[in-house]
């Protein structure tokens, strides 16, 4: 995860502009290292995160996080939190059913 000039504006928020209602395009959200939602039999095998030294945003959170799924298998991942947030986890998950960490 890189930080970027970008976030002084843009920062803290999802953008999923052209996928759904206008409304809904663009929201403030905590930013994992990896996010997934709405999700049956997903699996992650050899995922490595890494973050920049120089991000301390405190909207940088979770090093996983997945929200509303169905069978999620977590294989072989290499990573943390947001080095600078106290508060946040490696691995999150909302709302799912049969998680199967390494």
């Amino acid at each position: 995860m890189l930080n970027s000039g970008l976030n002084k504006v843009a920062g803290g928020n999802i953008d999923l502009r052209g996928c759904l209602d206008e409304k809904e395009q663009l929201f403030a959200s905590d930013i994992s290292g990896f996010y997934a939602r709405y999700v049956d039999d997903l699996s992650i095998d050899r995922f490595t995160l890494t973050w920049d030294s120089s991000i301390r945003q405190p909207y940088f959170t979770n090093g996983l996080q997945v929200d509303h799924f169905h069978r999620l298998t977590i294989h072989r991942f290499k990573g943390s939190r947001a080095p600078h947030n106290e508060q946040a986890h490696r691995f999150l998950f909302h709302d799912g059913e049969a998680v199967k960490p390494d």
